[in-house]
């Protein structure tokens, strides 16, 4: 008995002390927003510019799982049977990708992103000889091999390819749709050993151009879509501050409402490499039916005159 009281009093002691908020961009489609705590046991909530998140929570509640423009005021709630504490923070844009250079290594498992006409950096590891490969559907071309300190570049666009020995860095300055594809890089020492084989999966993507929102009414219901340029499109929506997940159609391209919803509504248009949104306000679609009957009155008039 005196046992399990005494390890009662050391859980009661380990009250929540700590509670930090961290929020991380990734290249891809997501960002993640952590909570470390310090206290036993803990239960880890949730809320985004004041509403409670209770899906989208990953690693015991501990991480919440969002888009990249997802932004607003988060806050992590922390308690224990004995005591509570909150830390908020504010979530602004993640970074534009396009704004700065992109940088994809050859020890990442991932596929990375490059944009078409923007430069992409291809970081190297740092061995004594690289030798670099694409392999395309027929064949496996040289793209450049660096040996002693020498370079030597096969690559059929060079001009476009330049390395970099200081810090084994692949320069493309305007990357293209034909970059990409599955490159391999075999790294040696000095004396020509081994030092291990590499892949890379490189993806070229149309960054998006234009986001447009049409606003459609009909008998019942009203359509909003977001036609827009670019490749590989994904789409969100918002409708007066609220995420909409539901009613989309058309790879979420479309938005089905009722006619008479009324609000701000943004479209969310992403890739890879970049993201545009356009808003625009819906007003009272018209009445159908006064129109109709309107329209109807008026030709009887125009035939009662003839």
């Amino acid at each position: 008995m005196s046992c399990n009281l005494n390890r009662i009093a050391i859980l009661s002691a380990a009250a929540v002390s700590s509670v930090e908020v961290e929020d991380s961009c990734f290249p891809g489609l997501k960002r993640t927003v952590s909570c470390s705590s310090d206290g036993d046991p803990l239960h880890i909530g949730w809320t985004l510019s004041g509403f409670a998140l209770g899906y989208q929570l990953v690693d015991g509640n501990k991480t919440l799982l969002l888009d990249r423009d997802d932004a607003g005021n988060v806050t992590c709630y922390v308690q224990n049977h004995i005591s509570r504490l909150d830390k908020a923070t504010e979530l602004g844009q993640c970074p534009d990708l396009i704004s700065g250079i992109p940088v994809c290594r050859f020890y990442q498992s991932d596929p990375c992103y490059g944009a078409v006409g923007h430069p992409l950096h291809l970081q190297l590891p740092s061995e004594d000889e690289l030798d670099l490969k694409k392999n395309n559907s027929v064949n496996i071309a040289r793209i450049f091999k660096f040996r002693k300190q020498k370079v030597t570049q096969n690559h059929f666009d060079h001009p476009r390819w330049q390395f970099v020995t200081d810090n084994r860095t692949m320069i493309i300055s305007s990357a293209e749709k034909r970059d990409s594809g599955r490159y391999t890089l075999d790294t040696f020492d000095s004396k020509g050993t081994s030092k291990g084989v590499y892949h890379l999966q490189l993806v070229i993507e149309a960054a998006v151009t234009s986001a447009e929102v049409t606003d459609s009414c009909y008998f019942r219901k009203r359509e909003v879509s977001c036609p827009s340029d670019g490749d590989q499109l994904h789409f969100s929506w918002t409708l007066s501050g609220i995420a909409l997940r539901h009613q989309l159609a058309d790879g979420n391209m479309t938005f089905l409402l009722d006619k008479d919803d009324v609000g701000n509504v943004t479209c969310h248009v992403y890739n890879h490499v970049s993201r545009k949104r356009k808003t625009t306000e819906l007003h009272q679609c018209p009445d159908l039916v006064f129109n109709r009957q309107k329209s109807e009155h008026q030709t009887a008039l125009k035939k009662s005159r003839k």
